[in-house]
């Protein structure tokens, strides 16, 4: 079986969609682009909003991988957190209509009950609000966290 597979970022040489069968290497996906340009500081399974950093190349080709991003340094560097301006972009751009702001503030304090009340266990990880804030705040990775947590103990 085949997949098309969007091979991307600063740090590959032919950025593209390539038709790849699945079990295919990521490192035989980096040869086929053509290599790299400059060794990449970051490597993510999956889109820019909601990929997964991995750290080895040892990786096949899964039903769902949809792409695959080669970043450079100045593509990867983070900017620093700052304090929330309350500008409420993260709120007009969540899907289900949560509050992340409110949400991180639980998360900060360590507040899980309150955590649970603003429906916290309802965010689908889109990361619509991280991507919006002008202040650069983690905002669906400190949600993603505490969430996961939140489900684990609630499997138990």
């Amino acid at each position: 079986m085949r997949k098309v597979v969007t091979i991307s970022g600063g740090a590959i040489a032919n950025p593209g969609n390539y038709k790849v069968r699945i079990g295919t290497k990521l490192n035989d996906l980096v040869q086929i682009a053509g290599g790299f340009k400059t060794n990449p500081a970051k490597v993510v399974v999956g889109g820019p909003m909601m990929g997964t950093a991995i750290f080895d190349l040892d990786v096949p080709v899964v039903k769902t991988t949809g792409g695959v991003l080669f970043l450079t340094e100045a593509e990867a560097h983070i900017p620093a957190e700052e304090n929330c301006i309350r500008c409420g972009q993260c709120v007009e751009h969540c899907p289900i209509g949560l509050i992340p702001i409110e949400l991180n503030t639980d998360v900060l304090r360590e507040n899980s009950e309150n955590f649970l009340k603003h429906n916290g266990l309802e965010c689908i990880e889109c990361g619509s609000c991280s991507y919006i804030c002008p202040a650069k705040r983690r905002l669906s990775q400190s949600i993603r966290t505490v969430r996961r947590v939140e489900l684990a103990k609630k499997k138990k």
